[in-house]
Parts: C-alpha cells; sequence; structure tokens
C-alpha cells in the first residue's frame, strides 16, 4: 500500500458536487439545456451524499464505528446542499435507533471509498455489508451498495468494460434496455436504488471519460447529486484521471478535513 495522496477519490464528491445544481430533475426542462452546461457555477456545492461518502472513508481509515461516525459528521458537518432524507435524518440524530430496513439510494452513494480498502472481492462485499447494514438493511439496499463496491473495485483492479457491464446487468439487468435519448426525455428524480443506481451504471458504461460521464449523468437528470456521486465514483476507478480544475474546483468548497480524508484513502491497486 502506497502513501500517494488519493485524487480518484474525489470522483463521487464532484459527481455530488456538479448533480446538486440539477437534482430534482422531474422534466426535461428542468434538466441541463445542452451536453456542455456549465460544470461549476458559483451556487454548485456539495450536499448530504459528500458528507456520509466521507463519513464512512475517515471510519474506515480510522477503525472508528460507522453509526457514530456518521451521526457525528452530520452534526459537525451541516451540508449547504441538499439534505438527509426523512427516516434517515431521524436515524441521524436518534442513537438509540437501529437499522431502518432502507432501499434508498444514499445505500449506493456513501460506499465509494470501499473498494479502495478491500484486498479482495470477498472482502469487498464483507465492507460494503458492514457500513451499509447499520441503516440500508433492506436487501435492495445491500444490494446497492454491493454493486456500487464491487464496480469501484473490479474498475481499481483493471477489469476491462466488458467484465464491468456483464457484471453490472447481472445485477440490474433492465441496464440492457436503457437508451440515452430515452432517458433524457423520460427519466426523472427517483430516490430508490433500484430506480436510480441502474441509470448511474449505464451513464458509466457508456461513457468515454471521467467528464463525459459526469456530463451524461446530469443530461439525463434524476437524482443527479447521488446518480453523479455513484457513476463518478466508478468513472475516476476506472479512468484513473480527473481533469485538475475539478479538483481544485471541488477543493474550494469542502473542509479541510474532507480533503485530508479523502486524499487518504489507500491507493492500494
Amino acid at each position: 500500500m502506497n502513501n500517494k495522496k488519493n485524487y480518484l477519490m474525489y470522483g463521487a464528491v464532484i459527481g455530488d458536487i456538479v448533480g446538486s445544481m440539477w437534482e430534482f430533475s422531474m422534466s426535461v426542462e428542468d434538466k441541463p439545456l445542452s451536453y456542455d452546461f456549465e460544470l461549476f457555477p458559483k451556487d454548485a456545492n456539495y450536499t448530504d451524499d459528500t458528507v456520509m461518502s466521507v463519513a464512512i472513508a475517515y471510519s474506515l481509515l480510522h477503525q472508528l464505528d460507522v453509526s457514530k461516525t456518521m451521526r457525528e459528521f452530520a452534526v459537525k458537518y451541516p451540508c449547504p446542499k441538499g439534505g438527509y432524507g426523512g427516516r434517515f435524518s431521524r436515524w441521524l440524530f436518534d442513537d438509540s435507533m437501529g437499522p431502518i430496513n432502507s432501499f434508498g439510494n444514499g445505500a449506493g452513494m456513501r460506499v465509494s471509498s470501499v473498494g479502495y480498502f478491500a484486498s479482495s472481492v470477498e472482502e469487498c462485499k464483507l465492507l460494503s455489508k458492514k457500513v451499509t447494514e447499520v441503516t440500508h438493511n433492506h436487501p435492495e439496499g445491500l444490494k446497492g451498495a454491493e454493486t456500487i463496491s464491487l464496480m469501484v473495485y473490479y474498475a481499481l483492479h483493471n477489469k476491462d468494460l466488458t467484465f464491468l457491464k456483464d457484471y453490472a446487468i447481472s445485477s440490474y439487468p433492465q441496464i440492457n434496455s436503457f437508451d440515452y435519448e430515452g432517458l433524457r426525455k423520460n427519466y426523472v428524480h427517483n430516490s430508490t436504488c433500484q430506480g436510480s443506481i441502474p441509470e448511474a451504471l449505464y451513464c458509466f458504461l457508456t461513457s468515454k471519460s471521467f467528464e463525459d460521464c459526469l456530463r451524461r449523468i446530469n443530461y439525463i437528470g434524476g437524482d443527479t447529486d447521488t446518480t453523479g456521486a455513484m457513476a463518478c465514483a466508478i468513472a475516476s476507478a476506472y479512468y484513473k484521471w480527473i481533469p485538475s480544475f475539478m479538483i481544485e474546483e471541488t477543493k474550494k468548497r469542502l473542509p479541510q478535513i474532507f480533503i485530508d480524508t479523502i486524499e487518504a484513502v489507500p491507493l492500494s491497486y
């Protein structure tokens, strides 16, 4: 395991920040007017997706209790955009609550670091379950988290696009029926794993670069901060490169502890 700064981990955060401008897209009119939309307007900022992604990374990095760390981060670092879902918010601020049987897409958006910490496929599955079952213990929540975790892990370990597509489709066969312009026209905000993870996977699988994935995910709309966090986490692991201006724009918006945590996640592939 080397000590290089991990700039690839910014992928999920960039997806969140850029997507913060297009969340709740319910019609074509709510979506970017063109593929070449501005990526980092003044109001673009991180949401609860980044807070929880960093909390998970921090807990794994320092071997801390996952639930406690998530709750502490929610209190210490209010998100400038976005917000927690109702049941999850109650869980965050009530220490007595156990798992909430959720299949919300928060299960998939917060696990981007798991693939970096895992040293094998089996460990990746175990870590994904560990950080997910504290809240999202519904089968669809666990499945969504494991799929994103393994996509990141496989991408980091240089699995080719055919392998990644086959794995993604084995989890979500509906990907086979997707059409990009059809999604642009008809896809709307959906905060469930089963209603957003397939679309996130599709945008990655059909992309040509990290930036292309980022633009595609926002161009189709929906729950774009969360789908962006998931798709771009995989894209950065696969392409192993993020344009430096995106990292610079992202760091301007983050607390220092977020930056330190992101860059300390191990690069062990």
